[in-house]
């Protein structure tokens, strides 16, 4: 048997192999300044090894056993993808020192639920990446990161029974590295991708219907007015519908903005809710455009009477003891009127959501956009709204008379 030849050489084109006089071979690696080695017998295993190895993210890399062809390859696309190579330029920086200035320098631009939102998603998801050099963050350590996300997940019944995907995370997470990639590290390549979306999938999110018929809404404003404190929700809840607004442009609604004179609501004062408490009035809404809205005969007689009725040192339309109801409070009113009513809704949402689509139905998508200040009517369109009844029906009678004059024409 022929003895292979000892020294240096490559395999399949990658270089730094050298056959030792017992017939090991012996591979190195240098990653940023040190080096590693490591003896194999095989060609394929140190080959294999060279490719994937790194000291942090996969120090002891295994050769998939299974074969191309029943698709074992595809399997793990993503799990090496070059991780001798650095994720950009800068070797130093960490997660958690590129997280802190996000959070000083981005996102105390941005409003205070999303400031809430992010530093919750932070604390909740970005644990394990925070240690780590940002050179070192690639599909693979995202993965790993929604594997053990998704197993605390899994273990956990409460947890599981409200948690649908891990999509939210994964876009405050590409956000961020986006944010990084475009002002501090041109190098650095986003690693978050649709792979990451369906390794995070826990169960489909059935749809939630969230648009009234007129029929249900009656139904919805009789009951609430069962509830405890009743005509307060009452009022409440018809001021939303005929404003087609936010519930937290109704928590923030002022009797400054009401004129009475005029017959005009001016919306430009909202309440902002953390953990479904009112937190902070900010003073522009959420496209950052006030509206001015007309009221109808209905609100003229609601806000008079509360007018009338409210003591000289209330601001707040709506309050209790002095300031805006709490969405938790809101919430509760709301949802045990739709139980009262055997109606299958939740949430305060769903009346902006049927206004929309009435005036739509019987107006116009302009109309609705107009009503909600809404700035695309593709939002109004696609998200709020579906196609009038009336269109659907004029469609069916048009194609039902084409039929019967064809079967007339053959008559005569």
């Amino acid at each position: 048997m022929k003895q292979k030849k000892t020294g240096s050489f490559s395999i399949r084109g990658l270089k730094g192999f050298r056959r030792m006089a017992n017939g090991k071979i012996e591979c190195q690696k240098s990653i940023n300044g040190k080096r590693y080695w490591s003896s194999f017998d095989k060609e394929l295993d140190a080959y294999h090894w060279k490719k994937n190895f790194h000291p942090l993210l996969n120090p002891n890399p295994a050769r998939n056993p299974v074969s191309h062809r029943n698709g074992g390859a595809l399997r793990l696309r993503g799990q090496h993808f070059g991780q001798e190579e650095s994720n950009g330029r800068n070797y130093e920086v960490t997660f958690g020192e590129v997280w802190e200035l996000y959070l000083t320098s981005h996102l105390a631009t941005k409003e205070i639920h999303t400031q809430y939102n992010n530093k919750r998603t932070a604390k909740n998801f970005y644990g394990p990446l925070m240690a780590m050099r940002m050179a070192d963050i690639n599909r693979f350590s995202v993965s790993n990161l929604i594997a053990e996300k998704k197993a605390e997940v899994l273990r956990c019944p409460l947890k599981s029974s409200h948690r649908y995907n891990f999509n939210n995370e994964l876009k405050k997470l590409s956000t961020l590295l986006n944010c990084y990639s475009k002002n501090f590290d041109e190098h650095f390549r986003n690693p978050v991708c649709d792979l990451h979306r369906n390794q995070g999938f826990i169960r489909a999110k059935k749809p939630v219907r969230k648009k009234m018929s007129s029929t249900e809404l009656i139904r919805f404003l009789e009951a609430i007015r069962e509830v405890p404190h009743g005509e307060f929700w009452a009022d409440l809840a018809e001021t939303q519908l005929f404003l087609s607004a936010r519930i937290g442009e109704i928590g923030g609604l002022q009797w400054d903005m009401v004129n009475f004179a005029e017959g005009t609501i001016e919306i430009s004062k909202v309440a902002v809710y953390i953990k479904k408490r009112f937190y902070a009035l900010k003073d522009y809404t959420k496209n950052g455009e006030n509206r001015v809205l007309n009221m109808n005969q209905r609100l003229q007689e609601i806000l008079s009477r509360r007018f009338l009725e409210k003591d000289i040192s209330d601001g707040f339309v709506f309050h209790i003891n002095g300031m805006p109801p709490s969405k938790q409070r809101i919430d509760q009113a709301y949802n045990k009127a739709f139980k009262l009513a055997g109606l299958p809704y939740r949430g305060t949402h769903c009346l902006r959501h049927t206004m929309a689509n009435l005036v739509r139905g019987h107006l116009s998508l302009e109309h609705a956009k107009a009503l909600g200040g809404w700035k695309s009517s593709k939002v109004v369109e696609l998200i709020y709204t579906d196609a009038p009844t009336k269109l659907k029906q004029e469609s069916v009678d048009c194609i039902e008379n084409v039929l019967r004059l064809e079967r007339l024409k053959k008559v005569f």
